[in-house]
Order: C-alpha cells, then sequence, then structure tokens
C-alpha cells in the first residue's frame, strides 16, 4: 500500500523518490526489486521507506499512478479539443501515450514497462483508476453518439476501451512497434467496438442516454 506519508511528500523529494526508482525498475523487474535496492538508490532511510510503502512493489505501483495522473490531465484536454466524440478521444490518447513513451527522456519508464510486463498484465495494474475515471470523464463525451443508456453501460465501454489501450501499448513496447503499426492493431480492435461485426437492420430505434 502507499502510505499517505508519501503522498503528502515535498513535490521534489517525491520526484526525487520516484525517479530513482525508476532507474532501479530498469535493471530488475517489480517483483524481484527489494528494500535495499531502493534505499541505496533514493538515500531515504529503511525506515522512512515503511513510512511511504509496505513493500518493495509499492514503490512501482506509486510510478504508474503518478503516470495514470499525468494521462487524467491530457485526457481532459483531447476530449475538449475532440467536441466530447469517444473514440477519436481515445485514438489520439494512444497516440500521445505510445509517443511520450517512445521519447528520449522516457526511456528509462519504457524499460522498466517491459521489465514488470508481467506483473502488469497479472494484476491489471493500469486498471487502477479506471471507474474513478469513467465517472470524471462521462459528462465529458457526446452520449448521444453512444448507443448505451445508463452509467453502468458506459462505465464497462470505458473500461473495455481503455484494457484494450492498455494492451496494445504495452505489446507495442514488448514488440518494439512503429506508432503506426500499435495504432493499427489498436484501431482495428475500437472499429471491433465502435461499428460491431454482427450485421443489423437498417431501421433501428433510437436510443438516448438516461442518467
Amino acid at each position: 500500500m502507499i502510505k499517505n506519508t508519501f503522498n503528502n511528500l515535498k513535490p521534489d523529494k517525491k520526484k526525487m523518490i520516484l525517479e530513482k526508482s525508476i532507474q532501479v525498475l530498469c535493471n530488475t523487474s517489480a517483483t524481484s526489486i527489494k528494500v535495499s535496492d531502493i534505499i541505496n538508490a533514493t538515500g531515504i532511510s529503511r525506515g522512512s521507506f515503511y513510512q511511504y510503502f509496505d513493500t518493495p512493489v509499492d514503490i512501482f505501483l506509486a510510478i504508474i499512478e503518478e503516470l495514470q495522473t499525468e494521462n487524467i490531465e491530457i485526457m481532459k484536454q483531447i476530449i475538449k479539443e475532440e467536441k466530447g466524440d469517444f473514440f477519436s478521444t481515445f485514438k489520439r490518447m494512444f497516440e500521445f501515450q505510445y509517443v511520450n513513451l517512445l521519447k528520449k527522456e522516457n526511456e528509462h519508464i519504457m524499460l522498466m514497462l517491459k521489465k514488470s510486463n508481467e506483473l502488469i498484465i497479472k494484476n491489471q495494474i493500469f486498471k487502477v483508476n479506471d471507474t474513478y475515471c469513467s465517472k470524471k470523464f462521462m459528462h465529458k463525451f457526446d452520449l448521444e453518439k453512444l448507443n448505451i443508456n445508463t452509467y453502468f453501460e458506459f462505465n464497462k465501454l470505458y473500461i473495455l476501451v481503455t484494457d484494450i489501450m492498455g494492451h496494445n501499448i504495452l505489446n507495442g513496447i514488448m514488440q518494439n512497434l512503429t506508432l503506426e503499426k500499435a495504432l493499427e492493431d489498436y484501431l482495428i480492435q475500437l472499429d471491433f467496438i465502435k461499428y460491431g461485426v454482427i450485421k443489423r437492420e437498417e431501421n433501428h430505434e433510437e436510443k438516448s442516454f438516461k442518467q
């Protein structure tokens, strides 16, 4: 568990701990990292470590949480620019996250994700904030363009699309795919959701979103 004492640290110290820990996680997976690895890299004491975290894996979760927080702010901006179009927003979010990971300054993050890929998939780590985010963003999307009627349905759609996005980003990183190839694979899967795979009658009853 990530403790409040860590979240309440001064931004500079928190940033230092995360950045130094990322460097450690480039060489060892989150499941293999030891407390001694973290304290040697960051200079914090063993006592301080346990004031901030329960286990070494928590430092990895803290890094992922920080990345997700940054993505939330970017997504707000993209939704606005795309005028609430759900699928256009997720296409651009994929492009942003993938390109961002390929940047030279983020190579340590990419190496870290590669090292801990198995843990990410097994524990569905990128899903931690999905329900929170779906509530936060629901009313920013143009819901009349979606064939959904309730928040429950929207939440399921949001989680499904973000899950596919996370899977394709990780898969692209592991296979060293270009943005174009990774995006192509992602859009094929998005189109299955967007258009469906079962032929339907042309005339179908119009539905409107219900709160």
